[in-house]
């Protein structure tokens, strides 16, 4: 059985949401979320996803040679995260940010959501790379639990991890007392990573049907309770547990969103939106805007002292937002079209 997954232009769709949700957190001042935590529901969106495609790739490979079957699955992934996030980093080098130099070990070890949990402070620009770090741990480990575990144990193993995932969170004020920045480990992101590996697993289950053709339980329910939390959020000092609940209640909303959309969502209005050729533009380039957005203020400063631009046109308020996002889509593009792509098209030789 190839561990080739079949392509769900859905998925693209919801990846341009989540990241431009990111990219709205750093480009937008915090006075204007309204408490909504954009940069946390993008990226536990990609993580829930990650999730959900890792685990079916491998189930779909579990029945080859297990070496084999991890030899391609490591080669495939080196080739679609190295090459951009090592050229990113040696940029980095070259122009010397020092905001990431100075970790600059900890990033090409993919241990810098680690460095800044020790830190417990972010860096300034490159603290976006923490996400990445915990996508590659998580592939470190888990395709060798997915492979190796016997099938009788495999959804007991996955489902007691999202239940750890989701146990740390709630007890994280206890665990974690002074450090603010816990939540950027890989095992406190578990409930999202497990969420996507439970749905993986159960998605033929009749229970998990149920859950998919449910309106009510798996988004309006999570998302009504995630709006009323936040909204409260606006006015009161909440105590923890009730954020630690609003983001269970995201991200079983994001799982119910994610397996509706793998099938393919049928409303009219949400389809169009999801299949959109913008919108799977946007997801298919994702990955880039990511790892470019949080230096493209900085590479836009840089270039306007060296063309001695000083207006602020672009500089400040609601223009240079738009224009910071318009140009970390060109650049990321680009990166897509002339870097990436050609690296990506060696992944077919390992399927």
């Amino acid at each position: 059985m190839s561990g080739k997954l079949q392509y769900m232009p859905q998925l693209d769709g919801l990846r341009a949401f989540a990241v431009m949700a990111v990219v709205f957190s750093h480009y937008v001042p915090g006075k204007y979320h309204l408490s909504i935590p954009w940069g946390s529901m993008g990226v536990q969106l990609f993580f829930v996803l990650s999730g959900f495609l890792i685990t079916t790739i491998l189930l779909k490979s579990r029945g080859e040679q297990v070496l084999s079957s991890l030899r391609n699955f490591y080669i495939r992934r080196t080739l679609r995260i190295f090459p951009l996030y090592y050229l990113v980093l040696l940029l980095c080098v070259i122009f010397g940010l020092k905001s990431v130099t100075q970790d600059i070990y900890w990033h090409m070890a993919y241990f810098s959501n680690i460095k800044f949990f020790l830190a417990n402070s972010w860096p300034g620009i490159g603290s976006h790379l923490w996400s990445l770090s915990v996508e590659e741990q998580f592939y470190l480990f888990w395709p060798l639990l997915i492979l190796w575990v016997p099938k009788n144990h495999l959804k007991s193993v996955v489902v007691g991890l999202f239940t750890v995932g989701v146990a740390l969170q709630l007890l994280k004020p206890l665990l974690f007392d002074g450090y603010r920045l816990a939540g950027v480990l890989t095992l406190l992101n578990f409930d999202s990573l497990g969420a996507g590996g439970v749905l993986a697993l159960f998605s033929r289950n009749e229970g998990f049907l149920q859950f998919k053709n449910s309106n009510i339980f798996g988004l309006g329910v999570p998302l009504c309770g995630f709006v009323l939390i936040t909204a409260v959020a606006n006015f009161f000092d909440l105590p923890f547990l009730l954020f630690a609940v609003r983001r269970l209640l995201m991200v079983v909303m994001f799982t119910w969103i994610i397996y509706n959309a793998s099938v393919g969502v049928r409303a009219p209005a949400i389809s169009y939106v999801l299949s959109s050729s913008f919108a799977v533009g946007l997801g298919k380039i994702s990955y880039g805007i990511y790892v470019w957005h949080s230096f493209v203020p900085k590479a836009r400063a840089y270039v306007f002292e060296v063309f001695g631009i000083t207006s602020n046109l672009m500089t400040t308020g609601v223009l240079a937002v738009i224009f910071h996002t318009i140009l970390t889509i060109f650049i990321a593009a680009l990166s897509w079209r002339f870097f990436e792509t050609p690296i990506n098209k060696l992944k077919e030789r390992w399927t």
